[in-house]
């Protein structure tokens, strides 16, 4: 759009987010982004990225939120990730002030939580594992790029002894793996991310998702996040679900360069 912002259609809703402008632009511009493309360089999208990064940086609250206000920790989980990467990687020097803000946003989020993690709104006393994984990304993000680093990395921690008590689960509370697919991923590249992939539950986890038939699976969510855990594990494991991923995938891709819509 005009104003640098990708739109989701209407009335579209997940995650307790009723507005998701915020998430899906971050997730298009971490596209660009990972695909080598940076803000600071003459080529065909550099625009596309600029624009997308104003968006971004324009939608910031005073305190720091992204996409709070008509959305959820999703959304500005997501879009921390996204300024942090045009930070780190994508020539976007100038935003270093907003992913500090970002950051302190979650890090605040997280000592409202009796659990140590993060859930959909900011000032939640409980948490769960999908909002959970997003923050921690966003979070390591800032770790690697050295802002806020000492308490970024007590949070880390904290967030980890979350991880290892959810054992898969969407939340401590459940009982078994429940969100049978994602759940246990985020779970095992969580771990990854916090130093934690020897805990003995991790085997567990790895164990699990090896069970698992892409063919059955029914949400791009859990495979996104079952690509990044494997990923860290390696080895036959990774080379065995990245076969059938590959083909699954294309196989699921439009002439036009979408992908078919699955589940609900």
């Amino acid at each position: 759009k005009e104003d640098g912002s990708w739109d989701a259609p209407n009335n579209y809703q997940a995650g307790g987010t009723r507005n998701p402008k915020v998430g899906i632009t971050s997730l298009a511009t971490l596209a660009f982004l990972g695909a080598g493309y940076r803000a600071d360089s003459l080529h065909k999208y550099a625009k596309t990225i600029k624009s997308a990064v104003e968006f971004l940086v324009k939608e910031q609250d005073e305190d720091g939120g992204l996409g709070i206000k008509s959305g959820s920790m999703y959304n500005h989980c997501i879009a921390t990730i996204a300024l942090s990467e045009a930070y780190l990687v994508g020539g976007a020097t100038q935003v270093k002030p907003n992913v500090e803000k970002a950051v302190r946003f979650i890090l605040d989020a997280q000592t409202f939580s009796k659990e140590g993690a993060w859930r959909y709104t900011p000032k939640a006393a409980d948490a769960d594992l999908s909002v959970a994984g997003w923050a921690i990304m966003a979070i390591k993000d800032a770790f690697y790029g050295k802002i806020l680093a000492d308490e970024v990395k007590r949070s880390l921690d904290l967030a980890s002894k979350y991880v290892i008590q959810c054992e898969g689960k969407y939340t401590i509370k459940e009982a078994g793996f429940a969100f049978r697919w994602a759940c246990p991923a985020i779970g095992v590249f969580c771990s990854a991310l916090t130093g934690k992939l020897n805990d003995p539950w991790v085997k567990k986890g790895v164990g699990e998702i090896n069970n698992y038939d892409i063919r059955e699976i029914d949400n791009y969510y859990a495979i996104y996040y079952i690509n990044l855990a494997l990923f860290q594990i390696g080895g036959r494991v990774w080379e065995d679900w990245n076969q059938d991923f590959r083909t699954t995938i294309v196989d699921k891709q439009n002439e036009d360069g979408s992908f078919k819509q699955m589940g609900n």
